[in-house]
């Protein structure tokens, strides 16, 4: 029987400093044997068509966050598997 790790909406780069870590404990807990990443892995708020905040930072910034903590959840779930969200298929629109 497969017991499954469900990861859903991490939008990076919003993902909390610490959450990768609590779910790979969550994952030794209870012996994980798959792990879904459910969508929205990235937020991509910059290239978004909604109007923008002030306070967001720039682009470039948002990539280069996002991209570290997508890294991170890469090493830690290596063979997770991915579905696209709204927010990742933005780069397509």
């Amino acid at each position: 029987m497969a017991r499954v790790l469900i990861i859903g909406d991490t939008h990076a780069p919003g993902m909390r400093r610490g959450y990768v870590d609590f779910l790979k404990r969550v994952a030794d807990n209870y012996a994980i044997n798959r792990v879904v990443h459910i969508g929205d892995l990235v937020d991509w708020a910059s290239i978004s068509f909604h109007e923008k905040s002030p306070a967001l930072s720039n682009a470039v910034r948002e990539f280069d966050v996002a991209k570290r903590q997508v890294a991170s959840l890469a090493r830690a779930f290596p063979s997770a598997e991915w579905l696209i969200g709204n927010h990742d298929a933005l780069t397509e629109r």
